[in-house]
């Protein structure tokens, strides 16, 4: 029987990955990085074959059970995420999110990156303690400043993560009191990750890394039933025999007497009035273990002294790390150092920070020192030349860039028709997909009518489906479309195959990533300016990431030396935030049902995030 023709086999991207996979020149890369220690360029390869390259790594015999892949910015690494996702199974991949907050800035990350984070955490501790490996490598995706960003260390990690079993013995009291000691909020109801609850006999907790809260259920001191439920429907889902819970942050909050004791050591008596009064307070709610905006300012004082810890050090032995262009990355870490410590001596010229204040972030050189000799770092480069590292040349595996058309679909279809004629295979991978099929398809019919009864001419040795299939519109074996999105297309010559994406189709990417689809639209300077004329003292806006707030007009504030405009928001108890001008996109007029005002929303809490939640759940 006829093996599937391609355009039977491309019914989702990860198919594709198979056929990169059992390429000869992919088995010699696997077998060349398994025994490869220190630093090792593979080059050349363009930027749009890493992806794929890493995913039919992963397919190989053998492989590691993690990777990790690092980008030079959060773009890139949410597009990498993606299209991973699509090479393999999605479930294979994390993405490692950077804390959007600059150092040395008043803000803590968003409970979503917190959790990204956290997620990843523990899978790559359940994969260090794993005893087999598993079929799929788990593919952990982060950009540079992820990296730099410290996190806790394996120890610090494993004193703050609670075993828990079906018929375990355990003190419930001493329990819940570990959690508040540990930074796990008391709530009245489990609603958001990093709280937790008792009603008599019931103890909820929501992990940080988990994507459902945890329901515990006891008879006395015994753990009668663990299970999943669901926050806003309260009906459990799935029952366990054990679970983890894992901490509710990355910097070690139970280490708070010695954290204090550093903090009030920091002389600030030269500190403007308004940042000494911003610190006191800070240190008034820090001694009574409060929740605020701006708590993760003060991680540094938590942590051990340098060097810090990084994603670096939790990832299981013989994790090879993917640089998609090492001199990239390393200039984005070196930019990134540079323009924290502008801020930093901005900020002590202007009296709003202590001079030795720690360094809350890692350098490029001090994240280089927690790698292991043993460790592999690959670097992925178009560039063969200008290496301080063995360099590993890519034969037999010759990827290219494909035409682009800028939106051009008359010539689109000719090239891809040209392409089939020469007997060339060709992938479509865009959201436009029924479009595509359907003009290839009449440029198609209009050269040659198919034969259904021997469409190939071979006297009757076709599937079934095949000639199903072709009644249905299949215009020709070599040419396949998919619904979907990847970052950009290539021809490989070994496969004879052609990949185009909506980069190529209309010369841009029409995708986002998921965090960017979340964020609202972006305004123009001029509708930025038209939202700021309108808005008057006494109106009720709404921040995104912060909830609803009365605005109180704009002010003046020198910050590091430099003076700019800010958006001064009043929310619950008289806490204020102030929002730099140019973040006006974060910030919305109220729009409410009827003329009751609306309750302001407290700061450092996670009422916003649990109204976000209601909400969605409300429409779904």
């Amino acid at each position: 029987m006829l093996v599937s023709p391609f355009w039977i086999a491309m019914q989702y991207v990860n198919q594709l990955t198979s056929q990169l996979a059992a390429l000869p020149p992919l088995a010699e890369l696997a077998a060349t990085l398994a025994r490869s220690s220190g630093w090792l360029r593979v080059a050349p390869l363009i930027t749009a074959a890493r992806t794929p390259t890493v995913a039919a790594l992963a397919r190989q015999p053998g492989a590691p059970r993690c990777m990790l892949y690092v980008a030079n910015n959060a773009d890139s690494a949410g597009r990498a995420a993606e299209d991973l996702r699509q090479w393999l199974d999605p479930a294979a991949v994390l993405l490692y999110p950077a804390n959007d907050a600059m150092p040395y800035e008043h803000m803590s990350p968003g409970t979503e990156v917190l959790g990204q984070r956290m997620r990843v955490l523990q899978r790559l501790a359940s994969l260090r303690h794993a005893d087999r490996e598993q079929q799929t490598p788990t593919i952990v995706v982060a950009p540079i400043r992820a990296l730099l960003q410290p996190t806790l260390s394996l120890d610090e990690y494993a004193y703050a993560t609670t075993s828990l079993q079906r018929g375990q013995q355990i003190d419930q009291d001493e329990l819940l009191g570990r959690w508040l000691e540990l930074g796990y909020r008391n709530a009245p109801a489990v609603d958001v990750p990093g709280e937790h609850n008792r009603r008599g006999g019931i103890v909820d907790i929501w992990p940080m890394g988990d994507e459902q809260p945890l329901r515990s259920e006891w008879f006395g001191d015994e753990i009668d039933s663990l299970r999943r439920f669901d926050a806003v429907t309260q009906r459990s889902d799935q029952r366990l025999e054990a679970a983890l819970v894992g901490p509710p942050h990355e910097f070690p909050l139970w280490n708070r007497e010695r954290a204090l004791a550093r903090i009030r050591s920091q002389d600030v008596s030269f500190m403007r009035q308004e940042a000494r009064d911003e610190w006191e307070l800070a240190l008034e709610r820090l001694e009574r273990g409060e929740r605020f905006e701006g708590r993760a300012f003060y991680a540094p004082f938590f942590r051990e002294s340098m060097p810090y810890t990084s994603l670096l050090e939790h990832l299981p032995q013989g994790t090879p790390v993917f640089y998609s262009e090492a001199l990239l990355i390393s200039q984005a870490a070196a930019d990134f150092d540079a323009q924290a410590d502008k801020q930093r001596l901005a900020r002590i010229e202007s009296n709003e920070l202590p001079p030795d204040f720690p360094r809350p972030y890692m350098r490029w050189a001090e994240l280089m020192q927690t790698v292991s000799p043993q460790a592999l770092a690959v670097d992925l480069s178009n560039n063969e030349l200008d290496s301080d590292a063995p360099v590993y040349q890519v034969a037999g595996l010759h990827f290219s860039a494909p035409p682009l058309f800028g939106g051009q679909f008359k010539r689109l279809v000719a090239e891809i028709v040209g392409r089939l004629e020469r007997g060339e295979q060709v992938l479509v991978v865009t959201p436009q997909a029924a479009r595509v099929q359907e003009l290839v398809h009449e440029a198609l019919s209009s050269r040659q009518k198919i034969d259904t009864a021997d469409p190939l001419g071979l006297d009757g040795d076709v599937t079934p489906q095949y000639v199903a299939a072709l009644r249905d519109g299949a215009s020709n074996p070599n040419f396949a479309v998919i619904h979907g999105a990847l970052d950009e297309g290539w021809h490989l010559d070994e496969l004879n195959l052609t990949l185009f994406t909506d980069t190529e189709i209309f010369g841009i990417r029409q995708r986002r990533t998921a965090s960017q689809r979340r964020k609202r639209r972006e305004r123009s300077a001029e509708e930025r300016a038209a939202f700021l004329r309108g808005l008057q003292n006494g109106d009720y806006v709404v921040h995104i990431e912060h909830g609803i707030a009365v605005y109180e007009g704009l002010l003046r504030r020198a910050v590091g030396g430099v003076e700019r405009e800010y958006l001064s928001l009043r929310y619950a108890g008289g806490d204020r935030l102030y929002v730099p001008v140019d973040q006006v996109d974060r910030v919305a007029r109220y729009i409410g049902a009827g003329d009751t005002s609306p309750q302001l929303t407290r700061l450092g809490t996670q009422e916003w995030e649990r109204a976000k939640r209601k909400a969605r759940a409300a429409v779904q």
